[in-house]
């Protein structure tokens, strides 16, 4: 008789991570004007209105409707449409080490942070590594456990940044910003960038900054991909950032009963 086997999942510790990491403007509806809402139905509603002749029986808010009885339709908030995907390069995993972390690793935890932030920010993430299965875009802070699930299994991989950012395309739609975490300085993986509609880039460097980061950084921006550079020491990693582990804890009274003392935390991010 053999034993059920019994699969344990570590999930990559979040951290703290520079505040202007990633630049939220260039995110898909912040180009209209100020509160200006979308026409496209989401699944999250900043406000209602009135109807009007032409609107969607579809956006209509009905809990709203009853209780003014008066026809009221969804509005959605620009940033509740967005989709992000954090494209994490395989590659660093075989290309550079820092001390005491692989380039690999602060990418995977950077990642995992950066999910967190965003899906509290109510826009829906995915994430894409070459050689590994994509994660569509989930909404909701639950989702964050999918992300960090697939982000404890992701391999590395010889897939250059380039090919793989050429392969992801058809996964990605006009409205999707894709920001890309590599330490990578290879000028070939920038023109598959380019060719998004919302491309960012975040390049990962040891302490000191090598002076080639610096340049790379001015070559995408140049290129009209924001960049930003993130040094290991940076990430800070948060302890305890899923909250206190408890487990089930028992008394027994006098008369036999057993009462439970504690019980296992909830999942919660």
């Amino acid at each position: 008789m053999t034993a059920d086997p019994l699969e344990i999942v570590v999930y990559p510790p979040l951290a703290h991570l520079p505040p202007d990491l990633l630049r939220p403007r260039s995110a898909p509806g912040s180009q209209r004007p100020l509160r200006q809402p979308l026409s496209a139905e989401t699944t999250q509603a900043s406000t209602t209105r009135d109807y009007a002749p032409g609107d969607s029986l579809r956006r209509v808010h009905w809990p709203t409707t009853a209780r003014r009885e008066k026809w009221s339709v969804k509005e959605f908030d620009p940033e509740a449409a967005a989709r992000v995907w954090l494209i994490v390069d395989s590659q660093a995993g075989v290309q550079r080490e820092a001390e005491g972390r692989s380039s690999l690793e602060d990418l995977i935890i950077t990642a995992a942070s950066l999910s967190s932030h965003l899906l509290r920010s109510g826009l829906a993430v995915g994430i894409l590594a070459a050689g590994n299965a994509p994660l569509p875009p989930r909404p909701g802070p639950h989702s964050l456990w999918v992300l960090l699930r697939g982000l404890a299994g992701l391999n590395a991989g010889p897939t250059s940044l380039g090919s793989a950012l050429q392969a992801f395309q058809p996964l990605l739609l006009p409205q999707d910003l894709c920001v890309v975490l590599t330490p990578s300085l290879d000028p070939a993986w920038s023109r598959p960038l380019r060719l998004l509609a919302h491309p960012q880039a975040v390049l990962w460097a040891a302490d000191p900054c090598p002076p080639e980061v610096q340049s790379a950084r001015l070559r995408l921006t140049a290129q009209g991909i924001p960049t930003e550079i993130l040094l290991s020491p940076q990430i800070r990693v948060i302890p305890a950032a899923y909250g206190a582990l408890r487990r089930w804890e028992f008394r027994a009274t006098g008369t036999g009963r057993v009462v439970v003392q504690a019980r296992p935390r909830e999942v919660q991010p």
